[in-house]
């Protein structure tokens, strides 16, 4: 074979192997690239969904958490406020205010007074303030019933000071009647 047809035939063996190249790019290469473009699409969509999913199940969470903490104001506002008359909680605190401030507790008497308001809600799940009223005698120095006062002021239970009467007592104790308004919760 001659120089020139070994050239051709070569050129046309390299024209053959570029067609060739073009057929298996156009046929398998371009579709195939342009389903991976696709699927990183759908994985780039999926990943944010993803993402999105995660942030809003955190902050589901948090909201979670934040509700179960919410017993404790509701606790203290019961303690506060309590929802029934419970005497025998009021007594301890009164008890354990008196001792203390140092003073002896004499007496006490609870009276209910009666509820003066109009109700203002429709149905009977509305829980009104009442109000308990106490008669208290203490028996102690003036520097311990300046101390009562004070914690009574700063107890969690919340208690007013109404009335104070101060009566003369042997030496250096005095005695004093206290009238002290407390409130409860009640559904009537």
């Amino acid at each position: 074979m001659k120089g020139s047809t070994k050239r051709l035939i070569s050129l046309l063996v390299s024209l053959v192997f570029l067609m060739a190249t073009f057929f298996v790019y156009i046929s398998f290469l371009k579709p195939a690239y342009r389903d991976v473009n696709t699927l990183r699409g759908d994985l780039q969509s999926k990943t944010t969904f993803y993402n999105e999913q995660k942030d809003l199940l955190l902050g589901v969470q948090d909201l979670l958490t934040q509700y179960t903490t919410l017993s404790a104001p509701q606790q203290t506002v019961s303690r506060a406020l309590p929802t029934k008359e419970d005497y025998p909680t009021l007594l301890n605190q009164i008890n354990a205010l008196a001792n203390i401030s140092e003073l002896l507790l004499d007496s006490v008497t609870i009276d209910p007074v009666s509820f003066q308001g109009k109700k203002s809600f429709i149905g009977t799940d509305v829980p009104h303030v009442q109000t308990l009223q106490l008669s208290l005698r203490l028996v102690g120095p003036y520097e311990s019933v300046k101390r009562f006062i004070e914690v009574v002021e700063r107890n969690f239970r919340i208690m007013d000071i109404v009335h104070i009467t101060v009566n003369p007592g042997s030496g250096n104790n005095y005695a004093y009647d206290f009238i002290i308004n407390t409130y409860y919760q009640s559904i009537k």
